[in-house]
């Protein structure tokens, strides 16, 4: 068993593979956002983690497991978990971990992080809560734009009011802007010790490849590289609070460029 021996992981928990992404290009950017980050902490980068919420049909974890072809210049070892690769680059490795994405009957996002298993969309937010959880994922509600507001907030803030120890997670994410002050949900859930955990939730926008591993969190601890997120897990349940983040939410000209951006995009498509 090889393992990291208490080292920092930074650890982006909302990561997209959208279509119109280079897959090298995309592994790139996720290595020199990690190290920029490790910079930033004054640590060293060696351990990264990608969490997979892939959507639909969309299954990019597969199709790199299958054909190693279609990455140049990174090494791909298999992991004794079904959901969890290893790409290495100079030293530097980086855990590709599998999930999805499903969508409620309320229209409330839910990420089922850490699982190849799939799952359908338009049952309540409780029920696929507890499905990712008796599928043995990681299930996490994400902050997204416009998403948290009217009768979902509501919807949430029941669902944490209501649940009895840990078994979902909240998400923030680095397209937040900064001008958007942090959800009042995160500080109910961190009370009720529900943890938030960070990534980056990047658009279906060609300038987005940039973004993995921009934003997430910090954590430190020996990783078995046979059961990479059953040890990632282990050290998150002996937390008594969310773990630390890192990088910078979206500037605002950034932000209103993409938001624009991604509607005349959508628009074009109809």
């Amino acid at each position: 068993m090889q393992n990291s021996r208490n080292k920092i992981i930074f650890v982006d928990f909302h990561v997209h593979i959208h279509s119109c992404f280079n897959l090298n290009e995309f592994l790139n950017y996720a290595f020199k956002n990690f190290l920029n980050a490790a910079s930033s902490t004054n640590s060293n980068f060696e351990l990264g983690f990608l969490f997979l919420t892939e959507i639909g049909d969309v299954d990019f974890f597969d199709r790199i497991k299958k054909s190693s072809q279609l990455l140049d210049n990174f090494n791909i070892e298999f992991t004794k978990e079904e959901y969890s690769l290893i790409i290495s680059n100079n030293g530097q490795k980086i855990f590709l971990i599998a999930g999805k994405q499903v969508i409620s009957h309320e229209n409330i996002e839910v990420l089922a992080l850490a699982t190849r298993e799939r799952f359908k969309s338009g049952n309540s937010l409780k029920e696929i809560v507890n499905e990712v959880n008796n599928k043995n994922g990681i299930p996490v509600l994400p902050w997204g734009v416009g998403k948290w507001l009217g009768r979902r907030k509501e919807i949430i803030e029941d669902l944490i009011v209501k649940t009895s120890g840990t078994n979902f997670y909240l998400g923030d994410n680095g397209g937040r802007p900064t001008f958007w002050s942090e959800p009042k949900l995160f500080n109910l859930a961190e009370r009720k010790g529900i943890f938030t955990l960070c990534g980056t939730d990047s658009l279906s926008l060609e300038s987005e490849v940039r973004k993995p591993g921009r934003y997430g969190n910090l954590l430190k601890g020996t990783i078995d590289f046979d059961y990479p997120v059953k040890t990632l897990m282990d050290i998150l349940n002996h937390m008594n609070s969310s773990p630390q983040s890192f990088g910078k939410l979206e500037n605002p000209v950034t932000f209103f460029k993409n938001q624009i951006a991604l509607r005349l995009k959508q628009s074009k498509k109809q």
